[in-house]
């Protein structure tokens, strides 16, 4: 699997957000309640971070996080933040 170092994990790596963003789309359902929506599949998702999640998890060919503390490997961002708070005491992140 391909690994993606976050140096100092100081923000998301452009190039995967950009990845990312290609594959999500904004939807209205019959009640007009907006749906983020993955445009590889039929996944849909109410909130933003659980599309990314998705995407990140199911179509990026096995695309993963390194943290640059230890030899932890995540697929998803949000997982990489857990495990940085979790293990490292990681609090703040930088944009």
């Amino acid at each position: 699997m391909s690994s993606l170092l976050l140096g100092g994990l100081t923000g998301l790596c452009a190039e995967l957000g950009d990845l990312v963003k290609q594959q999500m789309s904004v939807s209205f359902d019959a009640s007009g309640q907006r749906l983020h929506v993955c445009t590889t599949c039929t996944f849909t998702a109410k909130v933003t971070s659980n599309l990314r999640s998705h995407v990140e998890a199911k179509h990026l060919g096995g695309l993963m996080y390194k943290c640059s503390m230890c030899l932890f490997q995540a697929k998803t961002w949000q997982t990489m933040l857990g495990h940085t708070r979790k293990d490292h005491g990681v609090t703040q992140y930088k944009s």
